[in-house]
């Protein structure tokens, strides 16, 4: 399913059909183009998480929640999980999506 969206104000392409190594969601983005444009997940050691639920960057990503939400990607903010001195978001992606 190809779902074409803004990020960063930036007409990218999303891919969501990638996973980390404990079976959470990777959420990346391409230009209309194909050349990779950003990683919008991270994965942190130790963090439980559900079944769809993925960490989203918003570190590194400050609009990254409100881009998602506004593409329809996302389906429920979970809540935080810190790493160092960092706050990320969890969310529930979209089942259909994964």
């Amino acid at each position: 399913m190809i779902i074409k969206g803004k990020f960063n104000q930036v007409e990218v392409i999303f891919n969501c059909k990638g996973k980390y190594y404990n079976g959470q969601p990777a959420i990346t983005c391409t230009l209309p183009s194909g050349e990779p444009y950003a990683t919008l997940t991270t994965c942190i050691e130790g963090a439980v998480l559900g079944s769809g639920e993925t960490i989203l960057d918003t570190n590194n990503n400050p609009t990254v929640v409100c881009d998602l939400a506004a593409a329809g990607l996302i389906d429920t903010i979970k809540g935080t999980i810190s790493s160092g001195f960092c706050t990320y978001r969890v969310v529930k992606v979209l089942e259909e999506l994964l």
